[in-house]
């Protein structure tokens, strides 16, 4: 969902989030001429080696900082969050985030 489609009121109360980055594998863990399109077997299963990616806790401070005033109205509402960073499978970057409120809303009188 890009920013501009998010038309819902921002989270009350308590908020758990959840992260999931998606970023680029570095060609170097591809083979070359016939190979291209096969990962080598040094390949790294997990997504260590992220260049200019950023590291995961950074990433989620900004996503925390930029999410105010959108899904909560401030990130101290922010009580537990869970992150991790893949590589992608079809070289889709991006983030995938969900966001949980843990009170019910009280209706107003």
């Amino acid at each position: 969902m890009v920013y501009s489609e998010y038309r819902f009121r921002p989270l009350v109360g308590a908020v758990r989030v959840s992260f999931e980055f998606l970023v680029h594998r570095p060609k170097r863990h591809y083979g070359t001429g016939r190979n291209a399109n096969r990962l080598k077997a040094s390949a790294p299963e997990y997504a260590i080696e992220c260049r200019g990616s950023g590291d995961l806790d950074k990433l989620v401070r900004g996503m925390l900082d930029a999410m105010e005033g959108v899904l909560y109205d401030n990130d101290k509402q922010v009580i537990s969050f869970d992150a991790k960073r893949e590589y992608s499978l079809d070289k889709t970057t991006g983030v995938m985030l969900r966001a949980f409120a843990l009170e019910p809303e009280k209706e107003s009188i």
